[in-house]
């Protein structure tokens, strides 16, 4: 395990190589950020519509999908190896047979060892590479849209200044918060790895969860609390803002 820093640069790598391949997608696909905005706004409404108090419930939707983001980024792994552990425990034999040592298990052993891990089996491989790039999607899902979304709006509306209106408000508290939950999560990964000793104890291991994580994650949701109220009420200002002075 290494410091948090680096945890955190990594998870950046991640977010801007996403966001880079996101604004290459829009040259094939023009169509995708108006498919990521539909599919978004669909959601929030949906779930706008089941919540109370009718004037914050677009902050409290908006809130709670980011929250179940920063939630999978930071745990997602986790959630994995512990249901993989109890279909370990508790399957029938064939079944444990059948996942024990699947078809794909070379390729898995493979790209752990391209991946720098030292592993020998594939229940290993499974495990590490469940651990380690499961915070990473969420990052990488966030950042590939906002590159998709970043290009459109440089492509249609023109000014830098319009794209800074429409990201930074909200952006400049979001983004970091889905970047440590990333980082989080696959700190927490490094250090389930180290002390389960997969060697010898999996599916034995103790995967209690340590309390930074806790903390830092109840801190990460309020940000998003902030971050929400500010792309309600804040951002749409500054954009119109934005519009009239381009």
């Amino acid at each position: 395990m290494g410091s948090p820093w680096r945890y955190i640069v990594a998870v950046i790598d991640v977010f801007l190589i996403s966001s880079l391949l996101g604004m290459i997608t829009y040259f094939m696909l023009p169509s995708l950020p108006d498919i990521v905005l539909r599919i978004t706004c669909q959601k929030v409404e949906a779930l706008a519509r089941l919540l109370p108090l009718p004037m914050e419930r677009f902050t409290m939707s908006i809130t709670i999908w980011n929250a179940m983001a920063i939630l999978m980024s930071t745990f997602g792994g986790l959630v994995a190896l512990t249901l993989d552990r109890l279909a370990t425990r508790y399957a029938s034999g064939v079944f444990r047979r059948t996942f024990g040592n699947p078809p794909y298990a070379p390729i898995l052993v493979k790209l752990a060892h391209k991946l720098g891990f030292n592993v020998r089996r594939y229940k290993e491989a499974d495990v590490i590479l469940t651990l380690k790039l499961g915070p990473l999607l969420v990052p990488a899902i966030n950042g590939f849209a906002a590159g998709a979304f970043a290009m459109w709006i440089l492509q249609n509306f023109g000014p830098v200044s319009l794209l800074g209106a429409a990201l930074l408000p909200h952006g400049v508290i979001e983004f970091p918060m889905l970047i440590i939950a990333g980082a989080m999560g696959v700190h927490l990964a490094d250090y389930l790895i180290y002390r389960v000793r997969l060697h010898e104890q999996w599916p034995r291991g103790n995967l209690e969860v340590p309390g930074w994580v806790i903390r830092n994650m109840a801190a990460c949701i309020a940000g998003l609390i902030v971050a929400a109220y500010l792309e309600v009420h804040v951002t749409p200002i500054v954009v119109g803002c934005a519009m009239k002075c381009a």
